[in-house]
């Protein structure tokens, strides 16, 4: 068992638990995440129970994030809902960002460092490839994986 120092269990814990609050809508229980977790736009993130965000970033730019429960994320995962239209020029491209929706479903392990990108469900139970850049809807019980991520074969039972 690794020891922890009691200010550690006094003060840290608390107060990580308390500043993730202030970034997400809704925190299920059972959260396990690093110091390097982020949300970045609007908060509109919704967490359920028993998940593993680590030193996950999610950008919620114009739209939601909804991870399911007993989802979990290898390190450097990022949700990237924004998107900016690449035929503005400069400071209009920054400022005109649209958004989609990303949903994490219930039992889902996403592989460190891959990306999901906006509009992307990941259905229940699948696996998504550490490295890969998901760009479509990815079925239940599914291996994915690659840039862009397609689907490997089903979970077998």
């Amino acid at each position: 068992m690794v020891w922890k120092p009691l200010y550690y269990i006094l003060l840290v814990n608390p107060l990580r638990e308390w500043m993730l609050t202030l970034k997400v809508t809704q925190i299920g229980k059972g959260i396990t995440f690093k110091p390097e977790f982020d949300v970045f736009g609007d908060g509109r993130v919704f967490i359920g129970n028993n998940v593993q965000l680590f030193d996950l970033f999610i950008n919620s730019v114009n739209a939601e994030v909804h991870i399911d429960d007993n989802a979990f994320f290898g390190h450097r995962v990022m949700l990237i809902t924004g998107n900016h239209d690449y035929t503005l020029l400069g400071l209009e491209r920054q400022a005109n960002v649209s958004g989609k929706d990303i949903h994490i479903g219930e039992g889902a392990w996403i592989g460190s460092g891959s990306i999901i990108l906006g509009g992307v469900t990941v259905g229940r139970h699948a696996v998504i490839a550490a490295g890969s850049v998901v760009v479509k809807d990815i079925p239940e019980y599914w291996i994915a994986g690659g840039v862009p991520a397609r689907n490997i074969k089903p979970i077998i039972k």
